[in-house]
């Protein structure tokens, strides 16, 4: 049988982080001695010592170092555990991860995109189906980001970090025409229809590999919530 792994290193956090305290109650001494047996069997597993490899793209001084830091934490408060994180440039990785994904020896923790992408590893039986742990944050998340990474009515990641992508103007075409900056996306619109009736293309976006547009689809695909907190 395929091996089956996890998407992304948020997720295992998750997993590792979810605990529920319980008060006492009669019904709760009815049950200790099956609870007891449970919490021995629970006890032996957490003491099992436990290596994950991650995969990852976060490559460059300051992200590196978060991640780092990340896993520091995650391995403090899980003893047990330990990860060996792999950082990669963007292209190779997606290269040997096409690779190691058709030959084996995948990663237990991949980093993904959404879409296609990611369904070619979901039906090859490759990934972790996590539709029941993910309800248990989805309220942290808006639901169009979450909706990336839900295939056959399931979920099979999480969101793993949010950046931010600077727009740039040309000030003296701003300044011919008497323009201000936009603060809000109704006047960045009201620019753009001002723009176009002075013979301006609004907008340029260098596309030539590909992902670029692909993500300025997935921004424009944001709810209005998302995008006023943006």
């Amino acid at each position: 049988m395929k091996k089956r792994v996890l998407v992304l290193f948020m997720l295992v956090v998750m997993i590792f982080c979810m605990v529920t305290g319980c008060s006492g109650s009669k019904q709760d001494s009815k049950m200790s001695s099956t609870t007891d047996k449970t919490n021995d069997n629970v006890n032996k597993k957490s003491d099992e010592k436990i290596t994950l490899t991650l995969w990852h793209i976060e490559n460059d001084t300051i992200r590196l170092g978060v991640v780092e830091r990340c896993i520091a934490r995650f391995e403090a408060a899980n003893p047990n555990v330990k990860v060996e994180h792999v950082p990669m440039e963007n292209d190779p990785y997606k290269t040997k991860i096409n690779t190691v994904m058709a030959s084996g020896g995948e990663p237990d923790i991949f980093v993904s995109w959404g879409g296609g992408w990611l369904k070619s590893f979901v039906d090859e039986g490759k990934v972790l189906d996590i539709d029941k742990d993910i309800k248990e944050i989805s309220d942290i998340y808006y639901d169009s980001a979450l909706s990336l990474f839900e295939i056959d009515d399931k979920y099979w990641a999480v969101p793993f970090r949010a950046g931010a992508a600077p727009v740039y103007y040309n000030t003296k075409i701003y300044e011919d025409l008497g323009l201000e900056i936009p603060k809000t996306l109704e006047e960045l619109e009201a620019n753009c229809e001002i723009l176009k009736e002075n013979g301006y293309i609004p907008f340029a976006l260098g596309n030539a590999s590909q992902w670029p547009g692909a993500l300025t689809f997935i921004w424009l695909s944001l709810d209005q919530e998302a995008l006023k907190h943006s």
